[in-house]
Order: structure tokens, then sequence, then C-alpha cells
């Protein structure tokens, strides 16, 4: 539901969305936690938004649920959950990379769907970026950039509730790629994301699909040495 309210791509926001009207008509959605019904008391420029201050008129709470929080492009509700599995040892590799198999299969099929060409120019100038980090020092800064893939092809699939996933699936892998002092370069892995990239500009799914998979498979044997 968040994600739907902050997307600039849905025009009608409440649109499907159970609502009943309130203070001075103003829209409720149903079954919400907390509920703040203003009238409006000032209005202020600030740089590219215009600031606004309620004044409450109205003020009702339902049920009890923890706070939800997006912080470093996750929602932290997920991402704590997956944080404490790991801490616990309770999140497998295995399990990890299934779900990183799945989702990320689902994106690049929407991305050869949604995709625009500023999209793919931005994932051919990160693999050109994955290139030039060569030297032993360039460890972090390549293993940011390998993510940094992801999260455009995440991007490229414009779907914001995958979106939400995948970068909390992310989150977690940069945690434990962090705690991980034995990763290698991998320029054989080069090849395989430009194809990958081929593919999408040919917006042919099930070619992205196979290269993906093939992606993966050379990293969990890359992780087996």
């Amino acid at each position: 539901m968040s994600a739907r309210f902050a997307s600039g791509s849905i025009v009608d926001k409440f649109a499907g969305v159970a609502h009943t009207r309130g203070h001075r008509n103003l829209p409720l959605i149903d079954d919400c936690v907390s509920s703040f019904e203003c009238d409006k008391f000032a209005e202020h420029p600030a740089g590219d938004h215009v600031l606004f201050l309620g004044q409450v008129a109205r003020f009702d709470h339902g049920r009890q649920e923890d706070s939800l929080v997006f912080y470093k492009g996750a929602y932290m509700m997920l991402t704590q959950s997956l944080r404490e599995l790991a801490a616990k040892g309770q999140l497998q590799p295995r399990d990890l990379d299934q779900a990183r198999r799945l989702v990320n299969c689902m994106l690049l099929r929407l991305a050869c769907e949604n995709g625009q060409p500023g999209d793919f120019d931005a994932i051919e100038a990160n693999i050109r970026q994955i290139e030039g980090y060569v030297a032993p020092e360039d460890r972090e800064k390549r293993a940011e950039a390998s993510l940094e893939f992801f999260r455009l092809i995440t991007r490229a699939a414009h779907n914001e509730v995958l979106v939400v996933v995948s970068e909390s699936l992310t989150t977690i892998l940069r945690h434990l790629l962090n705690a991980e002092t034995t990763r290698r370069f991998r320029p054989d892995l080069v090849p395989v994301r430009k194809q990958i990239l081929a593919h999408l500009r040919a917006r042919d799914g099930d070619a992205a699909e196979r290269e993906m998979m093939h992606y993966f498979d050379e990293m969990r044997r890359g992780q087996a040495k």
C-alpha cells in the first residue's frame, strides 16, 4: 500500500482501495493502524516541494502494529526480519540463493517488457564500471557495483512491489558480502552480464532468464572452490 501511494506512475491512488469519507469528505483508507484528519493550517515552499502543515481535527487508531519505516532503499519491517533470521543462523545460503534466482528472473522478464532505453544504458554503464575495478584494493567497490547491476535491473522492471522485495534481499546480501573476506575478482562473469543486457535490449525474456540462471550457477561454483 505504501509503495502504491509513493508511486509516480499511478494517477488515481485510491482506485480499487477500500476507503470511506471522513472530515471535509477526506478519503480514509479502511483498516488503518491510525488516521489523522486535518485542516490545512499553512503551506510553505520547500525546494521542489510544498510543505503543508495540518491542524488535526479528528484522530483515530485501530489495531496495534509495528511502525513501517523505509530506510536505505528497503522497508525495514521485512529487512529486519531477514536480518534476525541471518543473526540466528536460520537464513540458509541455499534459501537466499533460491529466493534471489526467483525474484531476479521475474524482474528480468518485467524489465524486458517495461524497460526503457535509458534503463538499459544505465546497466551498460554499470558493466563498464565493474570491468574497471580490477585491482585488489577495488574489492569493495567491485562488490557494490555488482549489487548495483541487480538494482538497475530492478528499476528497469518498473514494479514497485518487487522493488521492495528485491531491495530487502540486496540489503541482506550486502551484509553477508561485507562479512566475507575471501571474495575474488570474477572477470568470467562480465560476458554473462553483457549477454543478459543484450537479451534485455532484444526483449527476449526466455533468453535473459536462461542467462541469469547461468550467472547464478557460475557464482555458486565459484563460491564452492
